[in-house]
């Protein structure tokens, strides 16, 4: 068949706030509405030191002024990542037909609060998108989110449109069923059914935001390098079990979830909770990394095995990871031993990076944005009817 091909630009710096990931993808659209992803470049671009700090306390009580001000500097640092990444992988800039930018989250409310007689969900990402189109001279895509929560959606996860096309493709190649798990600061999961040719996915809980927060407060840094601070220290079950009584990791989909949420606050009691216990500073990331790993296995058992076993009555599924904590080592060897009936291997698996799929999603969601199509996925966000995602933000050619 066929295809028509262009270039996109994906950008995203995840709730983790570590950087910006910019990926050059390849997009051959079929006749038959199906996709080739090719992967031309990807890089991840850290942040100028202290920023990373900086949006962080800008997500928990940043005032009108901060968040109007660093709403431009991010458009300038994803406008630069956009610049960055042409020139290491010989693409021109102007070859690109268009750029998504997801943005840095500062706040999700997915719940809905009553306002003035109204019922309002919300979500606020800065970046502007208006700053990256002219900063690079293309066309660009930003603030996804909005248009699905306008809908009575939670404006998340959005990734499971790019999920789906992998997840399809894997069915229709191997006859295996296949779920994707992406653990950035948050987990989420994703799983197709191709029976029901039917979508599922949601946020199971905290991915690395947890234990990273707890690396920098106890020992100055960014991350848990391989998850060698976890497999030195000892899981506190108490310590655990109190943290595993939120009622949200049962809670089914539907759901979504944030640093609202695990930021400092969750730290400082997760902190304060385990005062008692006499925890050494490797026991807290160890405690924390299995409770990763666990509210995983809650969501997977709950809310994503039934649906496989609704599919077929004997199955080993494949479940697919991607994200920061696929180099957590101990990390993935946990997850490993809780999922006993089910494969666990990389999203390499599908010619992605781990670390690039989220910047490969927002790619081709900017693309689809273009075209007119509806890229959100009401069975996973809650939305009453599909809507095309983002704001087009066009360039003076």
């Amino acid at each position: 068949m066929a295809a028509e091909s262009c270039l996109a630009i994906g950008l995203i710096s995840g709730t983790s706030a570590d950087g910006i990931d910019a990926c050059i993808v390849k997009i051959a659209c079929k006749d038959d509405g199906t996709f080739e992803l090719e992967v031309v470049g990807f890089d991840t671009y850290a942040y100028p030191e202290g920023l990373k700090q900086k949006i962080f306390d800008i997500s928990e009580r940043g005032s009108v002024q901060e968040i109007c001000l660093y709403n431009v500097l991010l458009g300038k640092l994803f406008a630069e990542a956009a610049k960055r990444v042409c020139v290491e992988c010989g693409v021109a800039l102007e070859s690109v037909l268009v750029i998504g930018s997801h943005g840095q989250t500062i706040h999700h409310i997915p719940g809905l609060q009553s306002l003035f007689g109204h019922q309002v969900a919300a979500t606020l990402q800065i970046g502007d998108p208006s700053v990256i189109a002219n900063e690079c001279g293309v066309t660009s895509v930003g603030d996804f989110r909005v248009a699905d929560m306008s809908v009575g959606g939670q404006g998340a996860p959005l990734v499971p449109y790019l999920d789906k096309i992998l997840l399809k493709k894997f069915h229709q190649d191997t006859g295996r069923h296949g779920a994707l798990l992406n653990i950035g600061g948050i987990s989420n999961i994703s799983i197709y059914m191709p029976n029901e040719d039917k979508m599922i996915g949601f946020d199971c809980g905290p991915g690395n935001m947890v234990v990273d927060g707890l690396m920098e407060e106890l020992f100055g840094q960014p991350y848990d390098d391989g998850g060698e601070h976890a497999k030195r220290g000892k899981v506190c079950q108490d310590l655990l079990q109190q943290f595993l009584k939120d009622d949200y990791y049962s809670k089914p989909p539907p759901k979504s979830t944030g640093r609202e949420v695990y930021g400092k606050v969750f730290i400082k009691l997760f902190l304060e909770a385990g005062t008692k216990y006499n925890l050494s500073a490797d026991d807290f990331v160890a405690t924390a990394t299995e409770l990763t790993a666990e509210t995983v296995r809650v969501n997977y058992y709950l809310h994503v095995r039934p649906l496989l076993l609704r599919e077929q009555d004997t199955i080993r599924a494949v479940l697919f990871v991607s994200g920061g904590g696929v180099h957590n080592d101990h990390l993935m060897r946990r997850l490993k031993e809780l999922l006993v009936d089910c494969d666990i291997e990389s999203s390499m698996n599908f010619n992605i990076d781990p670390n690039a799929k989220e910047a490969v999603c927002f790619a081709l969601l900017a693309y689809q944005t273009l075209k007119g199509v509806a890229t959100n996925i009401p069975d996973v966000t809650g939305a009453s009817r599909p809507v095309v995602l983002g704001k087009i933000c066009p360039v003076v050619t």
